[in-house]
């Protein structure tokens, strides 16, 4: 992962003041708009948010723009790792957890 120590920090201090459910999840939205609203958002926004994959089609992206693809691809509710799966190469989870829910339901 290509995200900067210190953007890391502050998106972790963060995610650990949000309100969460039992399983450790926050709202999407509100975890965004926290994070946009922090005083020094817009000194980490143009940062490099996850580095170019080849393998995967994605250009390399800031924090915000990394920001924004979440809003649009994640669930309603997410938690820490799915989060940070976002700045990885892959560009996104492996599985969201509406994927994990469905795949419950089938074994059950």
């Amino acid at each position: 992962m290509s995200l900067d120590k210190d953007v890391v920090e502050i998106l972790e201090s963060l995610f650990k003041q949000m309100e969460k459910t039992e399983g450790g999840f926050v709202k999407t939205i509100e975890f965004l708009n926290e994070i946009r609203s922090h005083q020094r958002y817009l000194k980490i926004a143009g940062l490099v948010g996850r580095e170019k994959s080849d393998k995967f089609n994605l250009p390399t992206e800031s924090v915000e723009e990394t920001l924004n693809r979440i809003e649009k691809e994640a669930d309603d509710f997410i938690e820490w790792t799915e989060f940070m799966e976002f700045f990885t190469r892959r560009g996104r989870p492996k599985y969201s957890s509406s994927h994990c829910a469905f795949i419950l339901v089938i074994h059950f």
